[in-house]
């Protein structure tokens, strides 16, 4: 249920590090070698985690985050 990175654009770093991320998952080559470090925005993973705690279907249930 967790993906490779969660990140906040407060958080500078992260943010700049997860919107490279995102580019280099673009590129198939380096998707395969990436494929556990998915990013999500805080805010949706947030909203996910709160879809499970009410019994709902949630895409971090998925077997790509288990």
């Amino acid at each position: 249920m967790y993906p490779g990175m969660i990140y906040a654009q407060e958080r500078k770093m992260v943010y700049f590090s997860a919107e490279l991320l995102k580019l280099a998952l673009r590129i198939p080559v380096l998707k395969q070698l990436l494929a556990g470090y998915e990013p999500i925005k805080r805010t949706a993973f947030s909203r996910e985690i709160r879809q499970i705690l009410l019994g709902h279907d949630s895409f971090l249930l998925q077997d790509q985050y288990r």
